[in-house]
């Protein structure tokens, strides 16, 4: 079983849309929809949730918003120019990618609502969402963000380029280099927020110098997978940082001998790694499905997993 989530529920009702959920982040149930009214009515094709509300896209190429984000009213914006090919959202903020690589901007300053950096927002190919900032993946392989100047600490210069993919954990941000190389930057409180790779290991530095292929964000944290099958894991230790933070035998049942990882998950406060054979590790926050290893009943059984963001399931 899964659940549907509230987009899932609303694509379904695309046409004649419908919300559901509190008003106050956006649901209106069969009521009036805030902000949006007469024109969410029809010709909706596709919506994009932000996490105080809703960005619809509609056949004619326009946007309609709703409902206020942060307090402040974001205006709809008309089908002209370039379509649209995605929207991202922040706490306060959307970022509008257009097809042709530029980018229009909604909402606060410190929430990625304007370019407060004054950073060259064209030939832009994907954009990912902080908490309060925006980063943006240009064509040519370099990178540049905009809004809370904290989360932006140490990015890297838009001169540089290699870059193939970033990851967000609200505050902070990795991002992997076409040599399978980690960066890391953002908000700095003594690195614990995952902006220092060689923060509880000063080897993480030189583990994750290459070989990386995903990266997978708690809060605060980021676990690396790497092309031999082991994990590497910075940040926030409650979270998720220190793998041999709850039982020092987790970092062997990880890295050790035995099947190689096929994929890791994260509910925002622990990870669970499945391996190829079935058995699966976790760590991070106990309370939230970090210490199941020490009691696993699933072993060889579990296929896939699926999460919220309070506790893992099988």
């Amino acid at each position: 079983f899964k659940q549907k989530t509230a987009y899932e529920i609303s694509l379904g009702l695309v046409g004649s849309e419908m919300c559901i959920r509190d008003s106050t982040y956006g649901g209106a149930g069969a009521r009036n929809i805030l902000g949006g009214g007469n024109k969410l009515s029809s010709g909706v094709v596709n919506i994009y949730p932000g996490q105080f509300g809703y960005t619809a896209l509609k056949e004619d190429g326009s946007l309609v918003n709703w409902p206020t984000l942060a307090g402040e009213q974001i205006s709809d914006m008309d089908g002209s120019g370039s379509p649209v090919k995605h929207v991202y959202s922040t706490t306060s903020s959307r970022a509008i990618l257009k097809e042709d690589g530029t980018v229009v901007l909604w909402g606060t300053e410190l929430g990625g609502g304007s370019n407060n950096t004054n950073v060259d927002l064209t030939d832009i190919k994907e954009i990912y969402s902080g908490e309060s900032t925006f980063i943006a993946l240009k064509n040519n392989g370099s990178i540049v963000g905009w809004g809370y100047p904290d989360h932006l600490t140490d990015i890297p210069s838009s001169s540089e380029t290699g870059f193939v993919k970033v990851y967000s954990s609200g505050k902070t941000f990795a991002a992997i280099k076409d040599d399978g190389s980690v960066t890391a930057w953002g908000y700095s409180y003594w690195g614990m927020y995952g902006n220092d790779i060689s923060y509880n290991n000063d080897d993480h530095a030189s583990n994750l110098s290459s070989g990386v292929i995903e990266i997978v964000s708690s809060s605060w944290s980021f676990a690396a997978l790497k092309d031999d099958g082991s994990v590497v894991a910075w940040g926030e230790t409650v979270t998720g940082g220190d793998i041999s933070e709850n039982n020092p035998d987790w970092e062997t049942n990880l890295n050790g001998s035995g099947s190689p990882i096929k994929h890791i998950y994260s509910n925002g406060k622990a990870y669970t790694a499945l391996k190829e054979d079935g058995t699966i590790v976790t760590w991070g926050s106990n309370e939230r499905g970090g210490s199941f290893s020490k009691y696993n009943p699933y072993i060889g059984k579990v296929k896939n997993i699926y999460i919220n963001y309070v506790t893992g399931y099988r």
